[in-house]
């Protein structure tokens, strides 16, 4: 996770940016907006505060084109890490290259691979894995019909997911203020201190003089 941590920055900035800058790069993007470093509140508040409407889904730099859905017998795209094997699911991002999700995924379609290569299957897993990365299947849009079940709306899927995984964040939130209230107030004394040591060497020096 460490290493796609930068990635992640950029993709995010470019997914919650309020005004499009027409680059044609990521990157660029950032580097042009000149952003602010965030706090832990900042961050807690921005991201309790997101809506639909704050999210842009397709970015100007971003071309539609085909994608890797998944690999031979996979229902999604298996990678392969320094550690073991996982998987992502490209149908969750389709709305990203401007194709609606029309229904929820289904559970079959969303299958996780997860497995450490200090586990005793690792091996036969990996090669498995290997081999089918030997066959990628590309599309434009996942059009197997039974990747996505239109009677459940995709809106569900999340208000369920979110239920599950989503912070405290007024919680947090409060008590990270409560913090940094602390914080400057003991800061406030401390400039307070430093004016009186200021105040009593001027008067020395005006005695002394």
């Amino acid at each position: 996770m460490t290493c796609c941590l930068s990635v992640f920055y950029v993709w995010l900035l470019s997914r919650v940016a309020e005004k499009d800058v027409g680059v044609q790069c990521p990157v660029e993007e950032v580097l042009q907006r000149r952003l602010q470093v965030k706090g832990p509140t900042n961050w807690i508040e921005f991201f309790s505060g997101l809506t639909q409407e704050k999210i842009k889904w397709c970015s100007s730099w971003q071309q539609r084109s085909s994608i890797i859905y998944h690999c031979r017998n996979y229902p999604n795209v298996p990678l392969i890490g320094t550690k073991g094997c996982i998987n992502y699911n490209p149908v969750l991002a389709q709305r990203q290259l401007e194709y609606p999700i029309r229904g929820s995924p289904t559970p079959a379609s969303l299958t996780t691979l997860l497995i450490y290569y200090k586990e005793e299957d690792a091996t036969e897993v990996l090669r498995h894995t290997r081999n089918a990365w030997k066959s990628v299947i590309l599309m434009k849009w996942d059009s197997r019909a039974w990747v996505v079940d239109r009677e459940i709306p995709y809106r569900q899927l999340i208000t369920e997911r979110v239920k599950k995984v989503k912070l405290p964040f007024i919680q947090i939130s409060t008590c990270l203020r409560n913090e940094e209230q602390m914080q400057n107030e003991e800061t406030e004394e401390v400039r307070l201190l430093k004016g009186q040591i200021r105040g009593l060497k001027e008067e020395n020096t005006y005695q002394n003089s």
